[in-house]
C-alpha cells in the first residue's frame, strides 16, 4: 500500500517506528513467581525486526537487529542458559541471555497458574521472520530457538483435535475462537513443521464452520478486542503463506502420533494423557485442581457441538440450563436464586430458602419442608449440625432415615433456637438417606404465619463427631440455550 500513500505518512510511520524501536533498548525482564515475562519478549521482537529491515539505511538498524534477536531468545530463556556455550547466530547462548522466563521443561506460569495462551505467544515471532523475508534478508536462528522442542514437548500436547487449545487449569481468556491458528501457521510455514500444519488446517476449517454457524460472517467471540485481534492474526498467517512456501503435508493422524501418551509437567503441576480417542488432564496446582476428560476425537471436528453465541455483557456463552435438584442433595422446594446446594457449599453468606414468599407459605406440621441427603449406601450417623439464617431458620424439626427413599423412620425430634451454628447429638442411626423435616420456622415479621424457612449450612456427623458431607463449592455459572441436561450417576452433562 505504501506507493499509494502521501509523502508525509510513510515519514511519520518511520519516525514512530524508530522511536518505538529505541524505546526497546532496555533491560529484558525475568519471570517473577507465577508471572512470566516471556510474552513481553514475544511482543517486542517483531517491531524491532521490522525496524531493522524497513529502516535498514538508519545507522541504528544494526542495534535494532541485535535487540530483536536478544528479545526473541529470552522468550524461552531457562535456568541453565546463562552458562550455556550453545552457539546461536554466531554467539554463545550465555551472551544472549539476560533472563529466566520458562521452567526447565519449557512450561511457564502467568496470572499465578498455567495460563496456556502465553505458551502460544511464540506465534508472534513469525511476524519478525516475515520482516526479514519480505526485505530479502536471511532469517536469524534466534527466532527458531527452541521452537521445535516447545512444540513437541508442550504446545503440541496442548493442541486439541479441532485446532483449539486445552486449558488444564480451567478456562483463561476465550475458547473456540482458534486464536492460536497463527502459531500453527508459523511453525508450518516459517519452520517447515508439517505436523503443526495439520493442526492449522483444522483450525482454519473450524473457523469457517464457526462463521457459517453464526451466520453473518463473524465468529461472535467474546467482545473485548478478540475479533479485531483475530483479524490481525489471520492477516499475518496469510503473509506467512505468501513468503514461506512449504510443500510437505501430513495427515492429521500422523501429526498427532508423536503427541500421544503420558506427559507430566511438574513445574505447573499437571499431567496429560492423550490417545486418538480422548484426552485426560489432571492438575494438582494449589489454586486449581481441575480434571478434564475430553472424549472428542474426530467426531467433534466433523460435527462441532460448541459453536454458540456469547452474551456480550458478561462474556459468557449464551447458554441457558435449567438444572433440577441433584439426586444426592434435594429439598422439598427452593426459592429462585437460593438453591439447596447453598446449604452445602461451606459458605456462610449463602443459604437455601424454601419456596414461599407470602405469610402462611412457610413450613407447618401438616405441610413441612425438608432437606434430604442420599449417601448412596448405608452410613452411621450420630449427630447433625445446622447453621440457620438467623431470624429465619428452622424451629421444630425431625431427623428421619430411610433405606430406599420410600419409607422413612424417625431418628429424633428436636427444637432449634434462633441462634447460629447449632449441633445435636443422638444415638447411632444407620440409613442410606437422611431427611431433615422442618415443621415450623422463625420469621421476625410474621412469627405466627411464616413465609419460608432458610438454612445457611447443614451437615451430618459420624461416630467420631466429624462431618460426613464434603462441602460443594460451585466455581461458575453457565447459561445454555437449546440444551438438555442428562443425568449420569451423580453428575450431569449438557447436550
Amino acid at each position: 500500500m505504501e506507493p499509494s500513500l502521501d509523502e508525509d505518512t510513510p515519514a511519520l510511520v518511520a519516525e514512530v517506528l524508530a522511536k518505538e524501536a529505541d524505546h526497546l533498548d532496555k533491560p529484558i525482564p525475568s519471570a517473577a513467581p507465577g508471572n512470566t515475562a516471556a510474552e513481553d519478549c514475544c511482543w517486542n521482537a517483531p517491531l524491532l525486526a521490522f525496524a531493522a529491515n524497513k529502516l535498514s539505511h538508519d545507522p541504528r538498524a544494526k542495534k535494532w537487529d541485535e535487540l530483536s534477536k536478544r528479545w526473541a531468545i529470552n522468550a524461552t530463556s531457562g535456568p541453565a542458559d546463562s552458562e550455556s556455550d550453545r552457539v546461536v547466530d554466531g554467539r554463545p547462548l550465555r551472551e544472549w541471555v539476560a533472563s529466566t522466563n520458562v521452567f526447565p521443561d519449557l512450561t511457564l506460569e502467568n496470572h499465578g497458574f498455567w495460563s496456556v495462551p502465553y505458551q502460544f505467544e511464540y506465534q508472534l515471532l513469525g511476524e519478525a521472520e516475515i520482516a526479514y523475508k519480505a526485505f530479502g534478508n536471511p532469517v536469524p536462528e534466534a527466532f527458531a530457538f527452541r521452537a521445535d522442542a516447545m512444540w513437541k514437548n508442550v504446545n503440541g500436547v496442548l493442541s486439541l483435535w479441532d485446532g483449539d487449545t486445552l486449558f488444564p487449569h480451567g478456562l483463561d481468556w476465550s475458547w473456540k475462537d482458534y486464536q492460536h491458528l497463527e502459531y500453527f501457521c508459523r511453525l508450518s510455514t516459517c519452520l517447515n513443521n508439517a505436523a503443526a500444519g495439520a493442526f492449522e488446517s483444522r483450525a482454519l476449517q473450524m473457523t469457517l464452520k464457526r462463521q457459517l454457524a453464526v451466520g453473518d460472517g463473524n465468529l461472535d467471540a467474546a467482545d473485548f478486542g478478540y475479533q479485531t485481534h483475530l483479524v490481525k492474526k489471520w492477516a499475518f498467517a496469510y503473509l506467512m503463506h505468501n513468503y514461506f512456501i512449504t510443500n510437505e503435508v501430513v495427515a492429521f493422524s500422523e501429526a498427532e502420533k508423536e503427541l500421544l501418551g503420558i506427559h507430566i509437567f511438574p513445574y505447573v503441576k499437571t499431567a496429560i494423557h492423550r490417545t486418538p480417542q480422548k484426552l485426560v488432564s489432571v492438575s494438582w496446582h494449589p489454586y486449581s485442581q481441575a480434571i478434564f476428560v475430553l472424549p472428542e476425537g474426530d467426531s467433534t471436528f466433523a460435527s462441532p457441538p460448541f459453536f454458540i453465541r456469547y452474551d456480550r455483557t458478561t462474556v459468557c456463552p449464551s447458554v441457558k440450563v435449567t438444572l433440577q435438584e441433584s439426586d444426592w442433595l434435594t429439598a422439598s422446594s427452593c426459592e429462585q436464586g437460593h438453591p439447596i446446594i447453598h446449604a452445602l457449599d461451606g459458605n456462610d453468606s449463602t443459604f437455601w430458602v424454601s419456596g414461599g414468599e407470602k405469610p402462611g407459605d412457610g413450613p407447618t406440621p401438616i405441610r413441612p419442608e425438608w432437606i434430604q441427603y442420599d449417601f448412596g449406601k448405608p452410613r452411621a450417623v450420630t449427630g447433625v449440625t445446622i447453621q440457620p439464617r438467623v431470624s429465619y431458620g428452622p424451629h421444630e424439626c425431625e431427623l428421619q432415615g430411610s433405606p430406599d427413599g420410600s419409607h422413612f423412620e424417625t431418628v429424633c425430634r428436636f427444637t432449634l433456637s434462633d441462634a447460629p451454628r447449632q449441633a445435636l447429638k443422638f444415638d447411632r442411626a444407620q440409613a442410606r438417606i437422611f431427611r431433615l423435616l422442618i415443621r415450623s420456622a422463625y420469621d421476625p415479621k410474621h412469627p405466627d404465619s411464616t413465609r419460608n424457612v432458610q438454612v445457611s449450612e447443614f451437615n451430618l456427623l459420624d461416630e467420631m463427631g466429624r462431618k460426613l458431607i464434603t462441602p460443594v463449592r460451585p466455581i461458575g455459572i453457565m447459561h445454555v440455550e437449546n440444551a438438555s441436561v442428562v443425568r449420569e450417576g451423580r453428575t450431569m452433562r449438557v447436550c
